[in-house]
């Protein structure tokens, strides 16, 4: 590298920033790949700063609401409330990247045993997943959604509603005329 004079003095002043650049350089390479004493002894050692502050589930859902409000029903706040509620009410209100695939297949196992039918367990599930896939998202997260993969048969387990018979309805309108 020409440093562009020919008086040593001057040529001593201009290099050791350089110098001073290419050990920096050499330290980083020489130490980058050493291992760290006793490194298995440290607690945490593969966490990043974005997953040590992981929003809960029940913060998770406050995010969702202040992101997804605007011209929602009444219904889409009852019903997301209630899926995180009673996710909560199982697995307890953890930071979402502690719940693991294990936990989403409990879930399912435990609102199959409610009864509840398989579509309205796919519709819980999704709730949920919007809540996670929308806080990952806006805090920039690096952990997998395990709500996201849950396995939920279809078991074609709905119950058809029969219609109100026409002579029900005929005696509902008169007796309304009669009051």
């Amino acid at each position: 590298m020409c440093l562009k004079t020919k008086c040593p003095s001057q040529a001593l002043t201009l290099s050791k920033p350089i110098i001073h650049k290419l050990e920096a350089y050499w330290f980083n390479l020489r130490f980058k790949n050493t291992e760290i004493p006793l490194e298995k002894l440290l607690i945490n050692t593969d966490h990043t700063k974005s997953e040590i502050f992981t929003p809960k589930l029940s913060d998770a859902l406050e995010v969702y609401f202040k992101l997804k409000c605007h011209g929602k029903g009444d219904i889409f706040f009852r019903a997301s409330k209630r899926a995180i509620k009673d996710t909560i009410n199982l697995l307890k209100d953890r930071p979402i990247n502690n719940y693991t695939t294990i936990d989403a297949a409990r879930f399912r196992d435990h609102m199959f045993e409610r009864k509840l039918a398989s579509s309205s367990i796919k519709r819980v599930f999704a709730i949920i997943r919007a809540v996670i896939n929308i806080t990952i998202k806006e805090h920039g997260l690096n952990c997998p959604n395990v709500f996201s993969g849950t396995f939920i048969p279809f078991l074609d387990d709905t119950k058809k509603r029969q219609p109100i018979p026409i002579e029900t309805i005929i005696d509902i309108q008169i007796l309304k005329r009669c009051n």
